[in-house]
């Protein structure tokens, strides 16, 4: 038992740095979770106003006459 004791004394300095790259890790990984979920409620919102039809792409998704008319003109460019 006493030189497993020694051994972990003589490797302390290691394990110090071992450890401290580890809760570098998970403080790396702990903000790239909150910015995550940032990004992730930024992304609801916009599909939400896009599904109740607000903003040009939620009208562009919504509004059945102007899909028509978009239709009409794209097929009007290729007469062209």
């Amino acid at each position: 038992m006493g030189s497993s004791s020694n051994a972990i004394r003589g490797n302390k300095d290691g394990l110090d740095k071992g450890l401290g790259r580890v809760d570098d890790t998970v403080a790396s990984i702990q903000r790239s979770a909150q910015q995550l979920e940032s990004v992730m409620k930024d992304i609801k919102q916009v599909t939400e106003r896009t599904a109740k039809g607000e903003g040009t792409i939620g009208r562009l998704t919504q509004d059945e006459a102007l899909i028509d008319e978009v239709e009409g003109v794209v097929e009007g460019l290729d007469d062209v």
